[in-house]
């Protein structure tokens, strides 16, 4: 029985899976990938524009000229090497005279600044964070849909049709696994969590909505909340394994070009995660077979 669901089944199961439909999932995560590259590039445009236009207060508010530092920035660039001692110069008249401020300038000098940038860099911090959460879940409705259906039903519609109803039922788990509960909220969390875990794959496969499928997980994976726990660690301590790669893979190709980086990571982070969901789906669909073996 527990040899079905071993955590090198699964493995080899998700692999298989992604050698059947590689097209489809290479493209998948080469769309969303480039999304996330895009919105990356925007927002590093933004907190440099934020970056730049805090120096230029800075430098003022310490009697430097900011068009006079830009401009000895420019000819030092062009090669003329005295730029950079009339450069150094200015940065220690301005270090000695933020030094001689008394400690309530200083700290006063720094949160106005840090404020004001953090409040100008608001609305793209907020405008990343949602567009980077709403492509991941619909890349993660889409990689659920083909390791479920197999590619059987046409994925992209399924997963338009699924894609407000998956949502529903994370909100709905994430409150009946009590993790929003003050100071217990992770442990209710850890011990009620792997119980829903059957949820999508029932909605997916039986059809069920959102209670029943809630239901339905909750008594079904009785007696194998220890399989799912161990087997989603594994997965977790693997896909770390694989982001921490992803990232020195990343930093290691920033010689090619600034933009390149960014879209090799949102690409294999993509491809990481189609695999991360189908291993999940590989797990529920070993834990509902032994159930019926019972």
């Amino acid at each position: 029985m527990s040899e079905t669901i071993t955590f090198s089944v699964l493995f080899r199961q998700a692999w298989q899976t992604m050698q059947l439909h590689i097209r489809q999932y290479v493209l998948t995560a080469v769309i969303a990938g480039l999304l996330l590259a895009c919105m990356h590039a925007l927002w590093q445009k933004a907190l440099r524009a934020e970056v730049q236009s805090s120096l230029v207060q800075v430098e003022d508010e310490l009697g430097m000229e900011p068009q006079h530092i830009q401009s000895l920035f420019q000819q030092y660039d062009q090669g003329d090497h005295t730029a950079l001692f009339e450069l150094l110069h200015e940065l220690e008249g301005a270090k000695q005279r933020f030094f001689s401020l008394h400690d309530a300038e200083k700290l006063a000098l720094i949160e106005r600044h840090v404020t004001r940038s953090f409040l100008d860099l608001l609305p793209s911090i907020v405008l990343l964070s949602l567009s980077v959460s709403i492509t991941s879940f619909v890349a993660v409705t889409y990689f659920f849909i083909l390791a479920a259906e197999r590619g059987k039903t046409p994925v992209f519609m399924r997963s338009l049709k699924l894609l407000m109803p998956f949502i529903g039922l994370s909100l709905w788990v994430s409150l009946r696994s009590f993790g929003w509960v003050p100071f217990i909220g992770p442990i209710l969390a850890i011990v009620f969590l792997p119980r829903f875990a059957l949820a999508p794959v029932l909605m997916v496969q039986e059809h069920l909505g959102i209670l029943r499928s809630t239901r339905e997980s909750y008594l079904l994976s009785r007696g194998h909340w220890w399989k799912i726990v161990h087997t989603l660690a594994l997965v977790v301590a693997l896909s770390v394994l694989c982001s921490i790669g992803i990232v020195i893979a990343a930093n290691v190709s920033t010689f090619i070009s600034w933009w390149f980086p960014l879209v090799l990571h949102g690409v294999l982070t993509m491809l990481l995660l189609g695999f991360v969901v189908t291993i999940y789906v590989r797990l529920c669909e070993g834990v509902l077979e032994n159930v019926k073996l019972q």
